[in-house]
């Protein structure tokens, strides 16, 4: 038997699954950001008030050289790659007081070598985010732009998915959008991240999603 919904009830349902899958992206990453963000402060009483700054799309950075070291050091504590992850991505995108605090700390704990590997390795991670961002148009001029679209990283494959299957004016893009200003994975400006989402869903409709490369780092 065929059951005829109103748009009405068709938009709160699909609204519903957007949020349930955000739910839990923005959950995993939130945790694995408090985690490292713990394991530092724990041990080196370090703040890392920017990953806070960028909100759970910062996760998505962390992750990878997270598995990266763990896979090159096994050895190591699960804080001291912590450590090493903060280290490398203050290294990358900002300069200041904290970095060298911790710097000197993982010095101490003869991590020197180990540092440099993670600086590189997100380094390599930074530049493919920058060239992902220039395929869908979007200027980047600091390390700091390039941070602050950390959130694009977990929900590309939703937008890609959503833009190639409905179309950008589609009901279910709006929805999405909605949903992802929502989610927690973001801290800037609404608006701001609106137009971004536009700006990429107008990029996206325009290639096919092999052009677009691998949304995940």
């Amino acid at each position: 038997m065929n059951v005829i919904i109103t748009e009405s009830q068709y938009k709160t349902i699909i609204s519903e699954k957007f949020n349930i899958e955000l739910k839990s992206i923005t959950n995993f990453y939130n945790n694995l950001v408090n985690k490292i963000i713990k394991d530092v402060k724990k041990q080196f009483g370090v703040s890392s008030r920017f990953a806070l700054t960028y909100g759970a799309g910062i996760g998505a950075l962390m992750k990878p050289v997270e598995e990266y070291l763990s896979g090159q050091f096994p050895t190591l504590e699960p804080w001291q790659i912590s450590s090493l992850v903060i280290a490398a991505i203050s290294v990358v995108y900002f300069t200041g007081k904290d970095y060298m605090e911790l710097k000197k700390d993982l010095e101490n704990q003869g991590l020197t070598d180990e540092l440099e590997v993670a600086i590189k390795k997100t380094e390599s991670l930074k530049d493919k985010f920058a060239d992902m961002l220039n395929v869908i148009g979007l200027s980047i001029y600091t390390a700091k732009d390039i941070l602050a679209y950390t959130f694009l990283l977990p929900v590309l494959g939703m937008i890609i998915n959503v833009v190639t299957t409905f179309g950008v004016d589609s009901v279910q893009f709006t929805t999405l959008v909605n949903a992802i200003l929502t989610s927690g994975l973001i801290t800037t400006s609404g608006v701001v991240v609106r137009d971004v989402l536009q700006s990429v869903a107008n990029r996206i409709s325009k290639k096919s999603p092999n052009e677009m490369g691998d949304e995940n780092i």
